[in-house]
């Protein structure tokens, strides 16, 4: 089976949990699917612990009861008996800067066409969606993803840590958007030597294209 096939499965059998169980073990889900590794070994390690927690259920034994008090830690030893991924995972960067860079031009196009709307000048493609963004857009992404995995088991705290991720998603992205409009009010003649020679619609044209390439480079589900 591939990834999606074995995702599939999981989300059909795992109807069959208890209540209790199965919140056990979506928050092992979770983590694991915001975890390094490749997604066909996630996928192939939650239907193996999903076997054995159906195995345990029909004999009266709760998730608890076969994976302990203590399911982060036993994800992560799963997770650390599997071959770590370097941190540095191009693969995984590079589809999340696709991401970045079609949203980037179909924003301009948006973005351009609204200014057309309202009586401003079209001074061509912005360069902050079509160079700047595509590059922020992989560590805020890769910040969201820590937080959501080392959140999964510690919704106590998860108040406390979402302030530790927000802030440098501040600084990351909702500075550079202040930053570049404070520019464009002061330094208009300055951006406007930066500017993409594109058309709106043409800005628009290429994010739908581009996407359409993401679509087909990344059609399988390995890119984590």
């Amino acid at each position: 089976m591939n990834e999606n096939e074995m995702a599939k499965l999981n989300n059909k059998r795992r109807k069959q949990l208890t209540e209790e169980n199965k919140a056990y073990y979506e928050d092992m889900l979770l983590y694991l699917r915001k975890s390094r590794l490749p997604t066909k070994k996630v996928e192939e390690f939650l239907l193996e612990i999903l076997d054995h927690m159906l195995v345990a259920q029909h004999e009266g034994r709760t998730a608890t009861e076969v994976f302990g008090t203590e399911p982060e830690a036993y994800c992560e030893e799963l997770v650390k008996s599997f071959e770590k991924p370097p941190f540095f995972y191009l693969k995984r960067y590079v589809f999340i800067f696709g991401i970045g860079l079609y949203v980037g031009f179909l924003l301009d196009g948006a973005y351009r066409y609204i200014n057309i709307a309202f009586g401003f000048p079209d001074r061509g493609g912005d360069p902050f969606y079509l160079f700047v963004f595509p590059f922020l857009t992989v560590p805020v992404v890769e910040l969201l993803f820590t937080f959501f995995k080392k959140s999964t088991f510690k919704q106590q705290r998860t108040k406390r840590m979402l302030w530790s991720y927000v802030l440098p998603m501040v600084f990351l992205w909702v500075l550079p958007f202040g930053g570049t409009f404070w520019l464009r009010m002061n330094y208009g003649e300055v951006i406007d030597q930066f500017v993409a020679p594109l058309a709106p619609w043409m800005s628009l044209l290429i994010g739908v294209l581009l996407w359409a390439l993401h679509k087909v480079v990344f059609r399988k589900a390995d890119w984590v």
